[in-house]
C-alpha cells in the first residue's frame, strides 16, 4: 500500500509540474503580445507577476488616478477622521486587493535584492531614504510596493 502510494503521488507531481511549465510557457506567449510587454523592464517585475497584476486588475485604466489604483490594491495610508480630529495611521488600508498588495510587496522585496539588481536603482534608493530617516523595515517595505504600483499605473497609462 505505501509504495502505490508513493508512485501516485511522484506521478501527480510529475503532471503539476509539466502543467504548470505549460501554463507558464502559455502566460509569456500572451505576455509578449500583448502592449504589457514593456512593463517587464521594470524592476521586480516577472512574467508571473505581470499575469497576477493583469488578471486581478483587468483593465488599469478604469482607474482614473494613480491614487485610486493603490486604494484599489490595498497599499494606501489609513486616514479616521471625527470632527476636526485628523488620526493619521501609519499602517496601510488593506482594504483592497489581498493577492495585488501580496504581489507588490513581493516585488518590493525582489526589487530590493542586491544579487539581483547590483546597481543603483530607484527603489532601493527610496527604501534607504526611508529606512535613514528612522522608519520601520516593513513601512519601507509598503512604501516601495505602493511606488511599484504607481510607476505600473502610470507606464500603463502612457504617463512615464
Amino acid at each position: 500500500y505505501p509504495t502505490i502510494y508513493f508512485k501516485y503521488l511522484m506521478a501527480q507531481i510529475k503532471f503539476l509540474q509539466l502543467s504548470t511549465k505549460n501554463i507558464l510557457k502559455q502566460i509569456k506567449v500572451y505576455i509578449d503580445d500583448s502592449p504589457y510587454k514593456e512593463l517587464l523592464n521594470l524592476k521586480g517585475i516577472s512574467y508571473i507577476n505581470l499575469s497576477c497584476i493583469l488578471g486581478e486588475t483587468g483593465n488599469i485604466k478604469r482607474f482614473y488616478s494613480a491614487k485610486a489604483y493603490v486604494k484599489y490594491c490595498g497599499l494606501d495610508v489609513d486616514v479616521s477622521q471625527s470632527g476636526k480630529t485628523n488620526k493619521i495611521n501609519r499602517y496601510i488600508s488593506k482594504k483592497g486587493s489581498k493577492i495585488l498588495r501580496t504581489v507588490y510587496y513581493n516585488m518590493a522585496l525582489g526589487s530590493l535584492n542586491k544579487q539581483i539588481w547590483p546597481e543603483n536603482n530607484k527603489y532601493k534608493i527610496f527604501y534607504d531614504r526611508l529606512k535613514s530617516k528612522g522608519k520601520h523595515a516593513r513601512q519601507c517595505l509598503c512604501a516601495v510596493a505602493r511606488k511599484i504600483a504607481t510607476d505600473v499605473y502610470y507606464k500603463i497609462n502612457g504617463l512615464d
